[in-house]
């Protein structure tokens, strides 16, 4: 399990989407309240982010390329069983 922030710091997250702008701008619009520690374009390359930067929260896309945002879900589970995920998703 992840350690609980404490009070004078922000939670650590991971963000991954694969939509180039969209990653930078959910970054700048999250880091007042977030440390971002790490993104990714894929899933594959989120669940290696996640596994290094260990992080509070890993918010993920659910469409993205190489391995969805649920198949890192699941695999997120496994190896990180007490971080929380989020399903971000945007239908154009």
């Amino acid at each position: 399990m992840p350690p609980i922030p404490s009070l004078t710091s922000r939670p650590r997250i991971v963000l991954a989407e694969d939509d180039t702008l969209l990653l930078e701008a959910l970054s700048r619009l999250l880091e007042p309240a977030f440390e971002v520690v790490g993104t990714a374009s894929d899933g594959d390359e989120a669940v290696r982010v996640a596994l290094r930067a260990q992080p509070d929260l890993v918010l993920l896309d659910a469409r993205m390329p190489r391995a969805s945002g649920f198949d890192a879900a699941r695999r997120l589970r496994a190896e990180l069983p007490g971080t929380p995920v989020v399903f971000l998703t945007a239908n154009r």
